[in-house]
Formats: structure tokens, C-alpha cells, sequence
């Protein structure tokens, strides 16, 4: 099992996506593994075991940041850190290893399993945060410097998330839009679990049937879209739609299931695919139209955001 496993991963970042059914012996079902950009890996489990069975491993889980997602079945963790721990329905998990010189898991076959799992190059993490928002602090820091082998942080799947898990888990990587999409969901997951990480506001919730608090957000999305030459700063963009900061920022989390500033990211970056597709604009022009003040940055935020240049982009659309 651990071999069929070790192996998909591989082919899937070399290839971008690979699905292949659940050895016979094992049960029904399937693993895929999709790479909407390099950095990014989803391995998405579907399976009903026959027995229960564990897989050890001695390797290959070095230097790793990753989220999981567990919408049925149960696994039970342990590795030379010291960390046990068990994975059930409904709970999801921040992890980060180092250093670790083996890893067992243990499945159990009293249900069906359904888990998503996102692994991300802690390199590609940090760049999700370039300093320009002031409740940027030491995010990256806070999350991957630590001594630990293996920090975990585990809750509850949150509400906002689970329709961006379920989506995830039947999603495409074959055009650019869909890896735009896959991209700015994995984002949106990041942001539900950095909270873990900050203090907690104490503002009250809204409800997200709240007519005019939906209308509100809503506004505020039109705007960012309406403004990617010169969008208004989080706190400009809740008063002018009414709200506080912070449910503003609740908001895009339980209505879209992303972050503000990864809306107006995706926008910017559709953007700038529409206008590359006009052969005769340059990108330092491009650079203008959606904001940035010079090619370089927008070159910079393209790859970071696809995993490759502008210039590439272009190449393969002509």
C-alpha cells in the first residue's frame, strides 16, 4: 500500500494528475493525486478497505507542510517524534515535519475513507506573505520556524471550508482556470488555519443569511474587482461598505470560502491572462492596468501564483 502511495505522488509531480484504483487486495476505491502548480500537491483518498492494516515508512517526510482533511474513516498517526495522534471524520490538521526517520499509520476499516490531503513546499508558503498587510507580523515564521519534528494543529472542519474541501476533492487541473480555481481554494484553506496562529477577534459572528450583510460583501467584492489598479486597503473597503475589519474578513471566508486579498489576487491574475492574450500589449503596460508599478512585480506575483512566467504564459497561447 505505502509503495502505491509513494508512487502516485511521484507521478502525479511529474505529471500534474494521476488517478488509480485501490489495489484488490486492499478494498475498493481510488487515490489521486492532482499539482495545480509546482509547490502544490493534492492526494485525494476514496476508498473502502476490506481489513484494517498499517503502513510504515522510513523516509520521505522531511521538510513538509501540509494540511489534511478527513470527511470519513479514521487513521491513527505515530512517528519517532513522539506524536500520536488520531485522524477522524470531521476534524482537519496543520502539520509540519522535519527530520523524521520513520512514520506509521494505521487504517482502520469500520468505514469508508474520504480524506483530502494538500502538501505545499514550505519555500512556496512563505511567499504567500509579502509584508504588505499589517496583520502580516511573522505569519511564515510563527508556522514553519519552530524546533519541533513535527508540530500539528488540529479542529473541527469549519463550515466556511467544507463546501472548498468537497469541490477540491472532485477538482481539475486541465485548463488554466481550473488551476486558478484549485489555487485560490487551497489559499482560502490556508487562511481558515492561520487563524490558529493569531489572536482571535471577539467580535460577534453574523449570520451569513443575513441579507444585509451578504449585500455588504458583496459590494465590497465588486469593488476590489472594480479597482485592481489601485484597490482600497481592507480597513478603506470595510468602511465603505459598512462593516468592521473583522467581519468583513468573515465575510469572504463563509460566503466565498477565500481571503480579500486572495479575491483580488485572482482577479488581478485573470486579468493579466485576458490581457497577455492581446499579443500586442506589453507586460509593462499589463503591469499598469492591474496595479503593479513595475513588470518585475507582476512577473514575481504570475509565477508565484502559476509556477511560471508571464512570458511562458504567452508563448503557450500563441
Amino acid at each position: 500500500m505505502l509503495d502505491v502511495y509513494q508512487n502516485l505522488v511521484e507521478i502525479g509531480r511529474e505529471h500534474g494528475k494521476h488517478v488509480t484504483p485501490l489495489p484488490e487486495q486492499y478494498g475498493q476505491g481510488f487515490i489521486r493525486v492532482l499539482s495545480p502548480r509546482r509547490g502544490i500537491l493534492l492526494v485525494v483518498e476514496e476508498y473502502r478497505l476490506l481489513r484494517e492494516f498499517s503502513v510504515s515508512t522510513q523516509s520521505g517526510f522531511d521538510n513538509q507542510f501540509g494540511l489534511a482533511y478527513c470527511l470519513s474513516g479514521q487513521v491513527q498517526c505515530s512517528n519517532d517524534a513522539g506524536s500520536q495522534f488520531v485522524t477522524k471524520a470531521g476534524h482537519s490538521e496543520l502539520m509540519l515535519t522535519r527530520r523524521l526517520e520513520w512514520w506509521r499509520s494505521e487504517y482502520a476499516a469500520t468505514e469508508p475513507v474520504s480524506i483530502l490531503n494538500i502538501m505545499i513546499n514550505p519555500e512556496l508558503f512563505k511567499t504567500f506573505w509579502d509584508g504588505t498587510h499589517a496583520d502580516d507580523g511573522n505569519m511564515p515564521e510563527r508556522i514553519l520556524d519552530t524546533e519541533n519534528d513535527c508540530l500539528l494543529k488540529k479542529q473541527a472542519i469549519l463550515p466556511s471550508a467544507l463546501p472548498m474541501v468537497k469541490k477540491l476533492m472532485q477538482s481539475e487541473c486541465g485548463t488554466m482556470a481550473e488551476s486558478l480555481s484549485v489555487q485560490s481554494m487551497v489559499l482560502g484553506l490556508i487562511a481558515d488555519h492561520t487563524a490558529l496562529f493569531t489572536p482571535q477577534d471577539s467580535c460577534p459572528r453574523p449570520s451569513p443569511t443575513d441579507l444585509r450583510y451578504r449585500k455588504a460583501v458583496d459590494a465590497a467584492k465588486c469593488i476590489l474587482k472594480s479597482n485592481l489598479r489601485s484597490p482600497p486597503s481592507i480597513s478603506e473597503l470595510s468602511r465603505m461598505v459598512g462593516l468592521s475589519d473583522t467581519r468583513l474578513k468573515q465575510g469572504f471566508r463563509e460566503l466565498y470560502g477565500t481571503t480579500a486579498y486572495t479575491h483580488l489576487l485572482s482577479c488581478r491574475m485573470e486579468q493579466v491572462c485576458r490581457l497577455l492574450d492581446q499579443q500586442d500589449m506589453s507586460l509593462s503596460d499589463i503591469a499598469w492596468e492591474v496595479g503593479y508599478a513595475e513588470r518585475t512585480q507582476l512577473t514575481r506575483a504570475f509565477r508565484r501564483f502559476f509556477g511560471y512566467p508571464p512570458s511562458v504564459y504567452r508563448q503557450m497561447r500563441s
